[in-house]
């Protein structure tokens, strides 16, 4: 599968989300409350929590779908 038609999903802006959008894949963000480091690149979707990517992957069921998109 080509790291472009990947997501990445992680909670640590540097660890997870740069490091998994410099190897070329798309990255969802764990917020879980937290401000993103505005010195930092952006993932492509912020998630409150792992039950926001139902909506994401496009398997909700009428499930709040409270991601953004960046």
């Amino acid at each position: 599968v080509p790291p472009a038609e990947c997501l990445f999903v992680g909670d640590h802006p540097e660890n997870d989300i740069l490091g998994a959008a410099r190897a070329g894949l798309k990255t969802a963000w764990l917020r879980q409350g937290r401000q993103w480091p505005s010195s930092e690149g952006k993932p492509d979707f912020v998630l409150e929590g792992l039950t926001d990517l139902l909506g994401l992957l496009g398997r909700s069921s009428g499930a709040d779908q409270s991601f953004e998109r960046i």
